[in-house]
């Protein structure tokens, strides 16, 4: 994905990525919380692994839960401006004391959080989290795209779920999820030592765009995010799928000049019950020099 090979830890232990990319500690005083509801408690971080207790707080949306965010910098210290210029985002969840269940009574795991439990942990990519709602009704960020995994109330199978605006329209954004049920786990795969699939990379990159022919959204001149790639792992590494969509995600109702990261923690709507979260989350964003196509020939003939 994206170029981008990760290297399996050890069932059961820390995330292994690529040390090229970064990974989230939101207890290092660089991430500012965002989190309207109290849904978190008890934050804290160890050996590299983020922990938090989730109460009961409905969060439709995802990012009605704790939101942590903070500024994107170059090298050289200066904002993205990603007016002009293309961004590669990759991304890696990893959920890595999560109970499991397969659907032939088979269970085990640290219950981190439960199946079923309604909980999920995302991560990905905006640019005005000043709109990160503040009651029930919003605000929302008009530009952001990011991905989570988690249970939804399937006891033997995690979802991935997409998260971004879809409105061109309006003082704020209108987000939207969109779930996909990940593979049921089968005695068999726990005898492969797939217990869960507990691991989800995904990728995306911002490019220059003017126009696009046909769809709501289409600001003249906004960068646009044409697809999202994501690619789901089991407990020991394996690769489980590969699968992508057009996120069609326009960038620029509020700014081009700066980019955040943000990571969620959340509940869906129906959760009974207090749930402890670990998550381990990667990313890495690399901004290119230039994104405008110069004039040039063809070479077909006249």
């Amino acid at each position: 994905m994206g170029g981008y090979k990760y290297k399996p830890a050890a069932a059961g232990g820390g995330a292994a990525a690529l040390d090229t990319m970064t990974r989230v500690d939101v207890t290092d005083g660089s991430w500012t919380l965002a989190d309207w509801q109290g849904t978190a408690s008890s934050i804290s971080n160890s050996g590299g692994v983020n922990s938090c207790i989730l109460d009961t707080s409905a969060a439709t949306k995802f990012i009605d839960g704790a939101v942590w965010y903070k500024e994107l910098k170059t090298a050289d210290g200066s904002d993205y401006d990603f007016t002009d210029k293309r961004v590669a985002c990759d991304f890696y969840i990893h959920l890595p004391e999560t109970a499991w269940n397969d659907n032939g009574g088979g269970s085990g795991g640290l219950g981190n959080p439960p199946t079923g439990s309604r909980s999920h942990v995302g991560i990905g990519i905006m640019t005005d989290p000043e709109n990160l709602p503040t009651s029930g009704s919003g605000p929302w960020p008009r530009d952001l795209l990011g991905c989570s995994l988690g249970w939804i109330t399937h006891l033997s199978r995690m979802y991935r779920t997409g998260l971004r605006n879809t409105s061109n329209s309006g003082t704020h954004g209108a987000i939207s999820t969109n779930a996909s049920p990940l593979p049921v786990i089968t005695p068999t795969h726990v005898s492969e030592g797939k217990r869960a699939t507990n691991r989800l990379e995904w990728a995306t990159t911002i490019s220059k765009a003017e126009h696009w022919a046909a769809g709501a959204l289409d600001p003249a001149g906004g960068p646009d995010s044409y697809y999202q790639t994501w690619s789901a792992r089991y407990d020991n590494g394996n690769r489980q799928s590969v699968s992508g969509w057009g996120a069609a995600t326009r960038w620029g109702r509020t700014r081009t000049s700066k980019l955040y990261i943000f990571a969620y923690a959340a509940r869906g709507s129906g959760a009974t019950g207090s749930v402890t979260m670990k998550f381990d989350l990667y990313y890495n964003t690399t901004m290119y020099d230039g994104g405008t196509n110069p004039s040039g020939r063809t070479g077909l003939p006249a």
